[in-house]
């Protein structure tokens, strides 16, 4: 009778035993780690953490390469936390990944200390007139950087600029060290040192026209109680000794000294002139520098990402409090109280979605442009491609993140090719859908563009570049530095990692050296990429850190 009741017990169970096991498939998850210097970073650690609490502690390979593979349930999907230190912020760069797509990556942008970077300098001198001694004059000057000087004649010194009198003419090997809180470097160059002329002829007159080299500095002033969001410092540089500097800041204002702080009183366009003289040398610079509108902080604790697929969107919140409600807006008319919402609209376009949510009786909100597209999300491939086109004639070139099992490139004309970089003759000018396919552990991925063919007729016929945004990484707000062979009006994007829009901007761009505010403080610590547009498409692009 025993026997029969647990042959009846297990007869039961195991059918329901088997029905609750969970189907599993595999997740990749993989991703880079550069520096500021826009350099990999190798033996950099990386923690990964799963709902189920289960963590992976990983390091990048000789590339900055990172990756992982892990078995999960096919439903509901699992959110990782990816985890780097940055060793300038007290606080860990964290990104999230969740398992719906089969593979995501993630790259993370970290500052350059203690990755091995050396600085690179190098030092001017020029011997005083009359004198045995000798100015030197380390390049470039950066930031907390300690300069150590060897005279080669047993003598050593600190700083920037030196002046040291040699005891006797001859060669000397002076020795330039230089350290910084993000770098070390090395300078060493041989000075000869000439027998003093006891009638030494007249030094020129000053020339504006004297081939001297200055360069000026413009930093959006530290934030205080006493400073605006459109308060500027104002830096001179010279390869020469300098004895004076006015400074012209296009708003009617002047000011002099080899470093000022200066107020503008509204948001604008102004022509900054500097004129830097020497003893013998005097050059007058001009940069336009692009005052934004002053924008106050979000305070609100909350934040919120998003992945889409097609025309439906998967949102998810992020609050580091516990709201009383909240609210979702999806800038199609359309709104949601659920905590993690989907959303599938009408057709595509770029929508304004909102959180609304209330913390103690105060209401805050966040808000996000996404663009909603019927295509494949390029974020999800890891892959890309460019091209450039010379008459009927496209160059393209493709660029993988890790090796495709097979790919395929179609050029929209009823051509196609399997060559990594392929060039392609089109019949006629016009509009044309490109398709890179490439299969990834048996997957497939595709990324699309529409490329513009002309006859010989260059659509956007300017050259323009960011140089740097600085400072980088961010602490207050950024100044992006763009050089432009022309006058134009070019759009600028302030975007995350993820491609979503968090800034846009109208920039009118004069010919020469632009630099553009962007106000910052209201963006959360994290990695940035700077994007201007002109005509439609993407010109160029640069990232940062905000910390």
């Amino acid at each position: 009778m025993k026997q029969k009741f647990i042959h009846f017990i297990l007869t039961a169970l195991l059918p329901l035993m088997a029905f609750s096991q969970p189907n599993l498939v595999d997740f990749k998850m993989y991703g880079t780690v550069y520096n500021t210097n826009k350099e990999p970073v190798a033996e950099w650690p990386v923690t990964i953490q799963g709902d189920n609490k289960a963590i992976w502690t990983l390091k990048t390979d000789k590339n900055g390469f990172y990756k992982q593979l892990v078995s999960v349930p096919e439903k509901p999907s699992t959110v990782f936390e990816i985890t780097v230190i940055d060793p300038c912020s007290r606080a860990p760069i964290v990104q999230k990944m969740e398992s719906k797509a089969g593979s995501d990556f993630r790259d993370f942008i970290i500052c350059a200390i203690n990755s091995g970077n050396p600085c690179r300098v190098y030092f001017k001198f020029s011997q005083i007139k009359g004198s045995q001694a000798v100015e030197f004059f380390a390049q470039p000057e950066i930031k907390g950087a300690t300069y150590k000087w060897d005279f080669g004649d047993g003598e050593v010194g600190e700083g920037f600029q030196k002046t040291h009198k040699y005891a006797k003419e001859g060669n000397y090997v002076v020795v330039l060290h230089v350290e910084s809180p993000t770098c070390v470097g090395d300078y060493k160059a041989e000075v000869k040192v000439e027998t003093v002329v006891t009638n030494p002829p007249k030094p020129p007159k000053v020339n504006v026209e004297a081939h001297c080299c200055g360069t000026i500095q413009i930093q959006s002033a530290p934030s205080t109680t006493n400073t605006s969001s459109n308060t500027f410092k104002f830096t001179a540089r010279g390869d020469y000794k300098i004895g004076e500097v006015t400074w012209d800041f296009g708003d009617g204002e002047k000011g002099s000294g080899i470093e000022v702080v200066h107020t503008y009183a509204k948001p604008g366009k102004y022509l900054v002139t500097a004129t830097i003289a020497g003893e013998f040398c005097k050059v007058e610079i001009k940069n336009w520098l692009h005052v934004s509108d002053v924008v106050t902080p979000n305070p609100c604790p909350i934040d919120f990402n998003f992945k889409f697929s097609g025309l439906e969107a998967f949102f998810a919140s992020n609050f580091t409090a516990k709201p009383d409600k909240f609210e979702w807006s999806f800038g199609d008319g359309t709104t949601s109280s659920d905590l993690n919402p989907s959303h599938k609209y009408a057709k595509e376009g770029e929508y304004k979605v909102i959180l609304r949510a209330v913390f103690n009786g105060v209401e805050c909100s966040i808000e996000k442009i996404i663009k909603v597209t019927t295509g494949v999300n390029p974020s999800v491939c890891p892959f890309d491609f460019q091209f450039k086109s010379s008459g009927l004639e496209a160059q393209f070139q493709s660029t993988f993140k890790e090796k495709p099992e097979k790919f395929i490139w179609y050029f929209g004309d009823g051509g196609s090719s399997s060559d990594a970089n392929p060039g392609h003759q089109y019949p006629k000018a016009g509009e044309y859908r490109v398709v890179l396919v490439a299969v990834f552990n048996g997957k497939e991925c595709r990324i699309e563009k529409i490329i513009k063919i002309s006859n010989g007729i260059n659509p956007n016929p300017v050259s323009i570049e960011i140089v740097e945004v600085a400072p980088n990484p961010v602490i207050d707000d950024a100044i992006v530095v763009i050089k432009s062979d022309q006058k134009v009006q070019v759009t600028l994007v302030v975007a995350d990692v993820n491609g979503v829009s968090m800034k846009k901007q109208l920039v009118d761009l004069e010919a020469g050296l632009n630099k553009v505010q962007v106000i910052t403080k209201d963006l959360r610590p994290g990695t940035y990429l700077v994007y201007l547009y002109y005509n439609g498409a993407i010109i160029a692009k640069e990232k940062f850190q905000r910390l």
